[in-house]
C-alpha cells in the first residue's frame, strides 16, 4: 500500500531529528578533519593554511607506512582467526548438549568484559617474571618467553584481540545457524548429503550475510583498536607495535599537530570505505 504525501511527510519529519543527530555526530567531524588537514594547527595556536604540506609530510614519513602495514596485519590476521574460531564454536554450541546455556555464558565473557580490563588481564598473563604463561612454561621445564619483545609483540597483541573478539563472531554465527529452517537440513539428509555437503550447500549460504556483517564490523573495530595496544605496549618496544591509532595519538599529543594527524587519518579513510563497499556488495549478492 502506497503512502500518501501527507503520511510520507510526517514520516520524514519524525525521522528528521535522528538524521540531524547523525549528521552532527558523523559528518561534521569528518568535514572538520578534512578542513583542518590543510592547516597547521597546534594546540592553543591559530590555524595557519599550509595547503597539502600535511599530506606530503605524512606521505614521506616512513613510520606512517610501517604503522599502516602493522594495522593491516593486525586487522586481517585477527579477524580471520576470530571468524574461524567463531564459526567452529558456533557450530558446536548449535548442538544440543547438557549445560549448553552455561557454556554459552562462559564463551561470551571475553566480549562483555571492558576492553581495558581485558588488556590488564593479558598484561599480567604476559608478564615475564610473574605472568601465568611463563609460570606454566617453567612448570613444564620449558624456557620462558619475552611475550612483548620486538619479535613477539604483534603476535601477542593479535592473540589478545582474538581472545576478546571471537565471542562476537560466535554469537552472530550462532544466531544465523538457529535461523536456518530445519526442513532444509532434513531435505539435505534425505538426499544423502554428507556433513561437509550440508555445510557447503545449505548452512554456509544461509549464514553468509551474518558472516559478512560481523566481519565488516570487526574489521572496522580492529583497525581502530587503540586501547589494547596502548595499555599493553604504548606502541613499543621502540615502534614495533605502533599501529595507525597509536601513530595518530603521538602526532596529536607529542607533536600537538592536529592538522597533520587529520591528514594522516584522511589518508587511511579509503581503506575503511573500500571494505564497507566490498562487504555491502557481497551482502547484496548473498541476498539475491
Amino acid at each position: 500500500m502506497k503512502l500518501t504525501k501527507k503520511e510520507a511527510l510526517n514520516g520524514y519529519l519524525l525521522l528528521a531529528p535522528a538524521f540531524i543527530l547523525l549528521i552532527f555526530l558523523l559528518l561534521y567531524p569528518l568535514f572538520y578533519a578534512a578542513w583542518i588537514s590543510f592547516y597547521s594547527k597546534i594546540f592553543g595556536g591559530p590555524a595557519i593554511y599550509v595547503g597539502f604540506k600535511n599530506y606530503i609530510d605524512t606521505l614521506i614519513d616512513p613510520e606512517f607506512y610501517y604503522s599502516f602495514l602493522r594495522s593491516l596485519m593486525y586487522t586481517f590476521v585477527a579477524v580471520l582467526f576470530k571468524l574461524i574460531a567463531g564459526l567452529f564454536i558456533g557450530m558446536l554450541l548449535n548442538r544440543e548438549f547438557r549445560a549448553r546455556r552455561i557454556v554459552r555464558s562462559v564463551v561470551i565473557l571475553p566480549w562483555v568484559l571492558p576492553l581495558f580490563v581485558v588488556a590488564f588481564i593479558w598484561m599480567w598473563m604476559y608478564d615475564y617474571a610473574l605472568g601465568l604463561l611463563n609460570n606454566m612454561l617453567k612448570s613444564a621445564g620449558l624456557p620462558v618467553i619475552y611475550w612483548l619483545s620486538k619479535e613477539n609483540v604483534m603476535t601477542s597483541l593479535i592473540v589478545v584481540n582474538i581472545w576478546r573478539g571471537f565471542p562476537f563472531f560466535t554469537m552472530g554465527i550462532l544466531s544465523g545457524l538457529q535461523s536456518i529452517p530445519q526442513d532444509l537440513l532434513d531435505a539435505a539428509a534425505v538426499d544423502g548429503a554428507s556433513a561437509i555437503q550440508k555445510f557447503r550447500y545449505v548452512i554456509l549460504p544461509c549464514i553468509l550475510p551474518v558472516i559478512y556483517i560481523v566481519s565488516l564490523l570487526s574489521i572496522i573495530w580492529t583497525f581502530g583498536d587503540f586501547t589494547t595496544v596502548w595499555i599493553l605496549t604504548r606502541g613499543g618496544p621502540g615502534r614495533a607495535s605502533t599501529t595507525i591509532p597509536i601513530y595518530l595519538y603521538y602526532i596529536v599529543y607529542a607533536e600537538f599537530d592536529t592538522g597533520k594527524a587529520s591528514a594522516a587519518s584522511i589518508l587511511t579513510l579509503p581503506f575503511s570505505v573500500f571494505f564497507i563497499y566490498l562487504i555491502v556488495k557481497l551482502l547484496r549478492r548473498a541476498q539475491e
